[in-house]
């Protein structure tokens, strides 16, 4: 039982827990100190992180994780704000928007196909574009529920972008 109990205890001391069971909730933490996009508006730095979407207030110095956004892993490689104030995060499962406090899950991966990274950027017509390292698709534009692929055969030097 003793050499049990020191495995464990061996096991605990270096290979860190990552979720915790308390009183029937699991919570879970994330390490967002990997940022991989950056994005501003009004009072915050808004951070796309392998460990969720981090929101830093930049008066008060406090933030907050989001760390589940629409029922899936907020692990976001991209973001933006548009013209209307609309935060956008691409992922390599869906883009999200995140407008006045309420998440908006935007499109699915079936329409993206699988990327490890997005790049987002509105225009001047506030129509989003989206570049993907995913070598099949290209850029694309979201144009509200519109969405349009730009490929090599549609000029690109490379569909990856």
């Amino acid at each position: 039982m003793k050499l049990l109990a020191s495995a464990l205890l061996l096991c605990f001391m270096f290979f860190p827990v990552s979720a915790v069971f308390a009183g029937g909730f699991w919570t879970t933490y994330t390490n967002g100190n990997y940022i991989d996009d950056i994005a501003v508006y009004d009072d915050y730095v808004w951070c796309a992180t392998s460990g969720g979407i981090v929101r830093w207030n930049k008066h008060d110095k406090t933030y907050e994780k989001f760390v589940t956004v629409e029922n899936r892993p907020a692990i976001f490689t991209g973001v933006t704000v548009d013209r209307t104030g609309t935060l956008w995060f691409g992922s390599s499962s869906a883009i999200v928007s995140y407008k006045d406090g309420v998440w908006s899950d935007q499109y699915e991966s079936n329409i993206f196909g699988y990327s490890t990274e997005l790049s987002l950027v509105p225009d001047m017509d506030n129509v989003i574009w989206v570049g993907d390292t995913d070598t099949r698709y290209g850029i694309l534009s979201i144009n509200g529920s519109t969405v349009e692929r730009y490929s090599e055969q549609d000029g690109l030097v490379s569909n990856n972008v």
